[in-house]
């Protein structure tokens, strides 16, 4: 992120999050419901405008809400389940050991006086997966989440004049940094380096900004106008857009480097827009910008959410299964209104109760709550994934990330005046995270935070605890530790009497996330959003989770996406039932209970129903079905 500033009261960035979703859905729409019917196909009506007497009548055909079965334990699925819970029945499936998906706190463990490991110390941990939280706007949902659980909040310092920047084996202290028209780190070609002097002399995250500025300024003087301006350049990554504005390469990847990370700037280019806009706005200096971590570690997000879902309010509702691996979904055409419609099978792992065996379980309707690419380990065939969707989980961009801890001995960034904060380097450690809770008591910190092309390189090296590899990552982080801190005195044989474990984490090769976060690359925000917001299965299977939403890659784009699935599962669930039936006014009790943030406005989730049936009718149903086929007795009319 760029140290970007602006100031106004006319815009809120989580509006433009949402705008630019509903931009995306409404085009959508317009193409859809204007588009011919193909020869051979059978004819699908579906309004141009939603209301009570234009909405087409194979929406009520879906089966009414008996038992539903949520698959992932992350945030996405334990929100469902609670927004879920209280009136229905719900089974949460997690393939891992552990609940939470991406958030994720490792503790180390000490060695006893008699050799055999023990409980570590209160603050020897570090979160693999989020860690931090900026107190926006955009992040309302999650802050508001915290309030309901409790969740202990202390600050996290994000920057810290005694940490160090080191590039182009130049270092400083980020509060010693000379003037960027110095040319500090010597790129200029005066200087030896490849970026024309003319850049060199310049602050990359001014460079940035004045490229990306013009968007943020457009958004807030007129948010229509900047939405249009946004989606003329969608089909540009960053890099393509910046080499357009005139930069040459060299620049560009001078920007990239010192901004983000290697080969990061190959994502969209409205990527970088919304998140500028997301961390910078009203912000006129970068420490104006608050974060909050949880003490304890964000583990205590999801074990909260489990005690919840444990309490009397749901406990007779809701069942959590971990280890266990679904493996298949088999949908079954609607027959009678009590009949289950999805079957799903899987394996249950030998640390899960009863031990290892396969399970096999019926439900009325399936959330997802699991990252695109894992989907595509599932057998989903014959639940009517239309060709969008198929191609979504197919090619959805989750971005590469690595985390690895180490434990020391002693806090010894301490003693140099270090709490908290990070250091940046184009080392192979890239970001170095210093622990912000503990009150200096932690030992442990992160060596290396990395992302994109950076994390692809070191997750080479994850090959397991006692593998020769991860004795060669250890000793690369202790020496890139070692070069980083070395005007502090730290030398590499002082960090190898320090160092006491390492835990490392590559979330791209982890079979039950297979990345770490939505890093969409240009015009794929348009193509998946509007995929993956609809049902396959006629209604009756949904897909949630922060890939899947306005705001990805954070908890907040989780409770937003399972908010959105909801919702649509209680919108058919009405519309399949009669006034004197079990729950038909579940819509207006979920807005009055739980006041949710759908990321688009409902008019269209709605009309994106009328999607799914139009797309699902046209490849999945034969002509000859209108009038009684193949299929069921009532053809068309007994689908979505």
């Amino acid at each position: 992120m760029s140290e970007y500033s602006f100031s106004s009261s006319r815009v809120k960035p989580l509006q433009v999050y949402h705008a630019y979703g509903e931009k995306i859905l409404s085009q959508y729409y317009s193409k859809v419901v204007n588009a011919p019917t193909e020869p051979g196909k059978p004819a699908v009506s579906i309004p141009e405008e939603w209301s009570k007497e234009s909405k087409p009548e194979q929406l009520a055909n879906t089966q009414p809400i008996t038992r539903v079965a949520i698959i992932g334990g992350g945030v996405a699925g334990l929100h469902a389940a609670t927004l879920l819970g209280k009136h229905f029945k719900v089974d949460v499936y997690e393939a891992n050991k552990r609940i939470g998906g991406r958030l994720f706190t490792h503790k180390f463990e000490n060695d006893s006086a008699i050799g055999t490991r023990e409980q570590g110390g209160d603050y020897d941990y570090f979160d693999v997966g989020a860690m931090r939280f900026p107190d926006t706007e955009v992040m309302k949902k999650t802050f508001d989440l915290f309030d309901e659980l409790g969740i202990p909040l202390i600050p996290y310092r994000m920057l810290g004049k005694k940490t160090w920047v080191a590039f182009n084996e130049i270092r400083y202290r980020r509060g010693e940094l000379p003037p960027w028209k110095t040319d500090p780190f010597k790129v200029g070609v005066s200087n030896g380096g490849k970026v024309p002097d003319e850049f060199a002399t310049r602050s990359p995250s001014d460079m940035l900004n004045d490229v990306i500025g013009p968007f943020i300024d457009e958004l807030i003087r007129d948010r229509q106008a900047g939405l249009d301006l946004l989606f003329k350049y969608d089909h540009h990554s960053t890099r393509s857009y910046l080499t357009e504005k005139g930069y040459p390469q060299p620049v560009i990847d001078y920007i990239e480097t010192m901004c983000f990370g290697t080969g990061g700037y190959d994502r969209a280019l409205a990527e970088t827009v919304l998140e500028e806009l997301c961390f910078r706005y009203n912000q006129k200096d970068p420490e104006d910008l608050k974060w909050k971590c949880v003490e304890g570690g964000s583990r205590l997000i999801p074990l909260r959410m489990v005690e919840r879902l444990q309490s009397s309010e749901y406990s007779e509702n809701v069942s959590i299964f971990t280890g266990h691996q679904v493996t298949a979904v088999d949908y079954k055409e609607v027959s009678t209104n009590v009949s289950p419609v999805l079957a799903i099978s899987g394996l249950r792992a030998a640390h899960a109760p009863g031990g290892r065996a396969s399970f096999n379980e019926v439900y009325s309707h399936v959330i997802f709550a699991i990252p695109p690419p894992c989907l595509r380990t599932i057998d989903l065939s014959t639940c009517r994934l239309d060709y969008a969707q198929r191609s979504a989980l197919r090619q959805v961009s989750v971005g590469p990330s690595c985390k690895i801890g180490m434990k020391f001995k002693t806090a010894w960034w301490n003693k140099k005046g270090i709490r908290g904060g990070q250091s940046s380097t184009d080392r192979m450690a890239r970001t170095i995270v210093y622990p912000s809770h503990g009150d200096g008591k932690s030992t442990v910190l992160i060596a290396s935070y990395s992302w994109t092309q950076d994390a692809t390189s070191l997750g080479s090296l994850m090959q397991g605890r006692g593998t020769p590899e991860e004795e060669r990552l250890k000793e690369l982080m202790l020496a890139d530790l070692a070069y980083i801190h070395a005007k502090d005195g730290i030398d590499i044989k002082f960090l190898r009497e320090q160092f006491q474990d390492m835990f490392a984490w590559d979330w791209t090769h982890h079979p039950y996330s297979m990345g770490a976060f939505g890093l969409f690359g240009p015009s794929q925000f348009d193509e998946f959003y509007r995929a993956l917001t609809r049902p396959a299965a006629e209604g009756h299977l949904h897909f949630v989770g922060e890939t899947i939403s306005t705001t990805h890659g954070w908890v907040a784009g989780a409770l937003e996406s399972a908010e959105r699935g909801v919702y649509q599962i209680l919108k058919l669930h009405k519309m399949s039932t009669s006034k004197d039936d079990y729950c038909h006014n579940a819509v207006k009790d979920f807005k009055d209970e739980w006041a949710p943030v759908l990321g688009v406005n409902r008019v269209l989730l709605k009309l994106q129903l009328c999607v799914s049936l139009k797309l699902q009718i046209e490849e999945f149903h034969l002509p000859e079905e209108e009038e009684g086929g193949e299929r069921g007795e009532g053809g068309e009319e007994e689908s979505l």
